[in-house]
């Protein structure tokens, strides 16, 4: 439910890109509504979500958080896609122990990011683009991206013709497995597929 009582404040009917920190925290992206969007934490222990911090209210105004990351450091990655069909799609730092961004990538060439991982024994990460449309599955992509000191992530595609990409994760055998919705928007063919041979 709506945690503020904000008009903007629609509640969370869309918890995204789950992650696990080491002391046992859940994270997840909190969608919302376009108009407010969280970033969620849960401890297992009382089994309780809660809104952990604003996009919005921290100068994040691109929406649609879709996958979040936990880093060695204290610090968390969250991938937002944006808006369907534009590409607008943005990678912020956020410091855990004061709720603060501390670093924004925009991610060109790439129009609807939906799940992102890092590179097993890399810097680096994988980001699955979607490429959304309300009423057709189209081409998707995976790239490679690397966060630097600048504004703007750089990235190289590294396989196309996805069938809407929407979640990605390196396994234990360092394969990396992609979600995809398939060929055909709405129907029952999504699948799972693994991709070897990432360094």
């Amino acid at each position: 439910p709506s945690t503020t009582g904000a008009e903007s404040d629609k509640g969370e009917v869309n918890p995204t890109g789950f992650a696990v920190g080491k002391d046992g925290t859940l994270w997840a992206c909190g969608q919302g509504a376009d108009a407010k969007s969280w970033i969620l934490r849960c401890d297992p222990a009382a089994k309780k979500l809660e809104t952990w911090a604003s996009s919005d209210d921290n100068g994040i105004a691109i929406n649609s958080p879709m996958q979040i990351l936990v880093e060695d450091d204290g610090h968390l990655l969250v991938l937002y896609s944006g808006a369907g069909g534009k590409e607008d799609g943005l990678i912020a730092r956020w410091n855990i122990a004061d709720k603060k961004v501390v670093k924004k990538w925009t991610l060109h060439g790439l129009v609807d990011p939906m799940g992102m991982d890092f590179i097993p024994e890399s810097k680096e990460l994988v980001v699955v683009d979607n490429n959304w449309a309300l009423t057709e599955v189209k081409n998707g992509k995976l790239a490679r991206v690397s966060l630097g000191d600048g504004e703007a992530a750089t990235g190289k595609v590294i396989g196309t013709k996805l069938r809407g990409p929407v979640a990605c994760r390196f396994g234990p055998d360092k394969k990396l497995y992609i979600a995809q919705l398939g060929a055909e928007f709405d129907k029952a063919e999504g699948a799972i597929f693994a991709v070897d041979g990432i360094k």
